[in-house]
Order: structure tokens, then C-alpha cells, then sequence
């Protein structure tokens, strides 16, 4: 971790910012990109102004996922989030899961996970 071998490739998930906010600004001076996924992807997203639905969001943490993106991008880390999702109207396995393609989830759903389009940018990358 002190000196790795580039290009470093970084993917996160989980469900809360709180909890990996050491570990992302550990990361970022030694990354190339960085992939967010998880709950927590949708607090970086609406801290976009991506309209996030009825998703996990820590909105106590909105203003640090804004300083943690600036962050990345004034260090030249390609911070990926998601662009498509998998959601729901409830995490319950019952509920039915069906793809949004598009980055904002409607209003009455959750994202459950993510979508296909950034596995694919992640292999361009």
C-alpha cells in the first residue's frame, strides 16, 4: 500500500459513508480509480444532485461525500459511481427487483444494487 503498482484500482461497497471515510481518504493519493458501490454509492450520488429515490442515504454525510468527490477529482481519481441500478420498492426479498437504466431512481423505488453499465466502464478503464 505505501508504493503500489499502477495502474491501482480501488472498489468499495457497504452500506454507510461513515464507516470507510479513513479508508477512502487512505486511498485517494494512491488510486488511479475508485469504484463506489453499495448503499453508500447512493450518498456520493445524491450529493450529485442524482435524485436517489427512497435509497440508503446518510443525509448527515452529503457534505462529506461532496469534499471526498472534489477531492478526487482535484487529485486526478476517477471516482466511478453507479449509472444504472437495480431497484426495488423494498430491500424484502419479495419485492421485485427490476433495472433503471437510467442514473436517477424513481421516486417510489430504492436502489438495490448496481446496474450493468458500470461494470462495463469499469473494464474500459
Amino acid at each position: 500500500m505505501k508504493n503500489p503498482e499502477k495502474p491501482f484500482v480501488a472498489v468499495l461497497g457497504g452500506a454507510k459513508v461513515s464507516d470507510k471515510i479513513k479508508v477512502i481518504e487512505n486511498l485517494l493519493p494512491k488510486v488511479q480509480v475508485l469504484l463506489v458501490g453499495g448503499a453508500m454509492a447512493y450518498t456520493f450520488l445524491k450529493a450529485q444532485g442524482v435524485h436517489v429515490g427512497k435509497s440508503r442515504v446518510e443525509d448527515d454525510k452529503l457534505p462529506l461525500a461532496t469534499k471526498l468527490l472534489e477531492s478526487a477529482k482535484r487529485m486526478g481519481v476517477d471516482l466511478v459511481l453507479p449509472v444504472d441500478h437495480v431497484c426495488g420498492f423494498s430491500p424484502d426479498e419479495k419485492s421485485e427487483a427490476r433495472e433503471v437504466t437510467d442514473r436517477n431512481i424513481p421516486p417510489q423505488m430504492m436502489g438495490l444494487d448496481i446496474g450493468r453499465k458500470p461494470a462495463s466502464c469499469f473494464g474500459n478503464t
